[in-house]
């Protein structure tokens, strides 16, 4: 991620990371975000049985915002997250 991130020469013009946190979700979030130079993370907390599970509930943080999403499944997350994707690049 940081690589790719990195790339003075052909950088996605969007790169999103992706967060397991056991503890702390948003603030090590926040600390990858800047550390790995992406300009998204999407966060979840692993310890809330989500491996296997149907559902989640993740944190987006996009620079110095974020939004925490209610409980949803897995599919409804991704459309979601496309959803902000196409907005992202429609603006």
């Amino acid at each position: 991620l940081k690589a790719i991130a990195g790339l003075k020469k052909g950088r996605p013009k969007l790169v999103i990371g992706f967060a397991a946190e056991t503890a702390d979700i948003k603030g090590h979030a926040r600390k990858k975000l800047i550390d790995k130079k992406c300009d998204w993370i999407l966060a979840n907390d692993v310890c809330a049985g989500v491996f296997g599970a149907d559902v989640n509930t993740v944190h987006l943080l996009r620079g110095k915002t974020e939004s925490s999403w209610p409980e949803m499944s897995k599919r409804e997350v991704a459309a979601k997250l496309a959803g902000e994707i196409v907005k992202e690049f429609s603006a």
